[in-house]
């Protein structure tokens, strides 16, 4: 069963069978986490300072990173994806003058950024100008690249991702099945073209995600995910209904992240909550919430804390 797992899913849920998990630090290393998330989380309303360019301009780019990634890093890091989209969000936050037509010149810096710190073996730049369909020369990525980590100081690795936090909740499982890992993978990655999760923390995004996939499967988020997360079923309420809100709309199945998850390697987990999202009505979600909180209460009387131009013309 575990070997099975392992060779399907090749994520960030192979970490919860490391061995070589240091516990005993577990709490100090999981505040600094948290401290770095403040610290380098990018301005949630950046956009409103950009001239030429909107919310639907960002998740067209970052659905298209996600398949970029796929298809080009071998080791599939997870951690990879959401670093480049980190760098692509706090790139923007600083530089106000970008155009539409340099958005996706800004996601291959960004994405070959993250690789060159996650990968084994990060793709070349020429690859991901073939990618790009030649869009853009290799030089014009290479100038891109070292602009981006000058705007950001080259301060790249410290961040933290959801999938750092997967690990510490999934301890509050007895028993995780393959489907209801795969769905949280899907979710949490599926929540990165929402720009209303730009404020929440990557811990949150990480609740946010095994709680939603839990309500699809009909499971409870009981005091002991409560204790591992940090979080009750009340504080994960919006994210949850953004996420189905999302989840929802005609256009999901048309999308990168959405194809990417319905293959069997990731036992169709996309498809699964597109299509429970859609089969459900607005009274059965708030229903399956409500017995939700009931259940919690039931369960404990409280709840334990967890702790300018934009410069990409080419030279």
């Amino acid at each position: 069963m575990e070997s099975t797992l392992r060779s399907r899913l090749s994520d960030s849920e192979s970490l919860l069978y490391d061995t070589n998990y240091a516990e005993e630090y577990a709490e100090e290393i999981y505040e600094y986490m948290a401290q770095l998330s403040e610290e380098f989380k990018p301005d949630p309303h950046y956009i409103l300072h950009q001239k030429s360019l909107r919310w639907g301009d960002r998740r067209e780019l970052i659905d298209w990173m996600i398949d970029i990634d796929w298809r080009i890093n071998t080791n599939k890091q997870p951690e990879t994806i959401w670093l480049a989209v980190n760098l692509v969000d706090r790139f923007l936050s600083v530089n106000w003058n970008i155009s539409e037509d340099k958005l996706d010149l800004i996601g291959l810096s960004a994405l070959l950024v993250a690789s060159k710190f996650q990968e084994l073996i990060p793709p070349s730049v020429s690859l991901l100008a073939h990618m790009a369909d030649w869009e853009f020369s290799s030089s014009q990525i290479k100038h891109a690249e070292r602009k981006l980590l000058d705007k950001l100081d080259f301060r790249i690795s410290p961040y933290s991702s959801p999938h750092s936090w997967m690990t510490r909740i999934w301890k509050a499982a007895t028993v995780k099945e393959e489907r209801e890992v795969a769905l949280s993978m899907f979710l949490i990655e599926f929540s990165l073209l929402d720009h209303r999760f730009l404020p929440m923390m990557p811990a949150k995004i990480a609740a946010v995600g095994i709680y939603t996939a839990r309500m699809m499967l009909n499971c409870f988020w009981d005091q002991s995910f409560v204790e591992y997360s940090g979080f009750t079923s009340e504080e994960l309420s919006l994210g949850y209904r953004m996420l189905i809100e999302q989840l929802r709309d005609s256009d999901t199945p048309c999308l990168d992240v959405y194809a990417k998850y319905a293959d069997e390697a990731h036992l169709g987990a996309s498809r699964f909550a597109y299509n429970w999202g859609n089969s459900q009505s607005v009274e059965e979600i708030s229903a399956a919430e409500r017995i939700e909180y009931v259940e919690e209460e039931a369960s404990s009387g409280g709840r334990e804390k967890a702790g300018g131009d934009s410069g990409l013309e080419s030279e």
